[in-house]
């Protein structure tokens, strides 16, 4: 029978795959909400998150009827001193699986989209590397023309041809930057690693966020992260099992609270810390996100700087008055701006996604 019912299970799951993947092909096109929702349903961790939230739901249904048995049954005092500070503990474990599965499902989030943005990064790299060799290529072309009519010399066509090479290998470390990143989103995604990705969405300047102190977003990770949730909670029960031992316990038999106590202390001390910490970690990712923005503005200054010198030089070229070599110098120089441009959106967006993977939850 339970053969049978295993059959039955497999061949459902069969089932959903191949239609996932069925309308998968028919769109041909992969979303960002596209990419979260299969995250959402394959994701290793967050799968493993959602069975930990299963089992606190568990432990805590027992423990209520550990609550129920008589005390008779539990006369020794260890005993009884456990069975109050485990069903606390219980308790308090799931509030923090609760918040574990959320701030899980924040961090694929977070992995998802840094994935994501990284394969539109390289897909615009790319397009703008390929028409770089396509004009590179075009010069050269015309430079060996002129040199067999004795209008350019030996050594400057030489030169032309090193920066083709140079352009061949920038465009083929970004080809297998570009086939890295889709493998990387496959694997978040829980799809095969050489699944086709079709993603026409562009990279985009994010918008600015909304003026945050570093107290509000501090007060956020507070309540959201789950390791300072969960550093709290062992600071509580240290408390209460410092609490219990001056109940249960004779004065005779101070030991056990005098532990108590140093466990409690410790606890406080590393709770604390945490909170420091905590601040810490949000002022760097607030810092982050500011840097990250003045540099795009400054990348977005320098390409439309770099534009225009471009254009002057088109314009001196068809004049006469510049080499082709330099007029190629100056198309090389307009397209590592763009490339600059566009990292440095990438960045923008990262610190963004960091900021919020600080501080437990999102901030747009």
């Amino acid at each position: 029978m339970k053969k049978v019912l295993v059959f039955m299970l497999c061949f459902l799951l069969l089932g959903v795959q191949s239609t996932v993947a069925d309308q998968h092909a028919e769109t041909d096109q992969l979303t960002l909400d596209e990419a979260l929702n299969m995250a959402y349903e394959n994701n290793f961790d967050l799968q493993k998150a959602a069975l930990q939230q299963e089992i606190a739901d568990i432990r805590d249904d027992q423990m209520d009827k550990v609550r129920d048995l008589d005390d008779k049954l539990l006369t020794d005092l260890e005993s009884k001193r456990q069975k109050y500070v485990t069903a606390k503990q219980a308790e308090l474990g799931v509030d923090i699986a609760d918040l574990s599965l959320e701030y899980t499902r924040l961090n694929t989030s977070f992995q998802v989209k840094n994935a994501f943005y990284q394969v539109i990064l390289k897909q615009e790299e790319l397009q703008k590397t390929e028409l770089l060799k396509r004009q590179v290529t075009s010069q050269v072309e015309a430079a060996e023309k002129q040199y067999e009519l004795g209008l350019i010399s030996k050594l400057q066509l030489e030169q032309l041809k090193s920066q083709l090479e140079k352009v061949n290998l920038q465009l083929e470390q970004v080809k297998n930057e570009s086939k890295q990143s889709k493998q990387e989103l496959n694997l978040l995604i829980g799809q095969k690693l050489d699944q086709a990705l079709h993603i026409e969405q562009q990279l985009e300047e994010p918008e600015k966020l909304k003026d945050l102190t570093v107290e509000e977003l501090y007060q956020m990770a507070l309540e959201h992260r789950p390791d300072v949730l969960q550093s709290q909670i062992d600071r509580d029960i240290k408390k209460i099992n410092y609490d219990v031992t001056a109940g249960y316990y004779p004065a005779e038999i101070v030991y056990e609270h005098r532990l108590a106590k140093n466990e409690y202390q410790i606890a406080e001390l590393e709770w604390q810390q945490k909170q420091k910490q905590t601040r810490i970690e949000v002022e760097k990712a607030l810092d982050g996100y500011h840097l990250a923005m003045q540099s795009l503005n400054i990348a977005k200054q320098d390409l439309q700087l770099a534009e225009k010198m471009y254009q002057v030089a088109q314009t001196k070229y068809d004049q006469g008055l510049i080499s082709q070599l330099d007029l190629l110098n100056e198309e090389t120089s307009y397209h590592d701006a763009k490339i600059n441009y566009l990292n440095s959106k990438y960045q923008a967006w990262m610190s963004i996604f960091q900021l919020e993977q600080t501080i437990g939850t999102s901030i747009q």
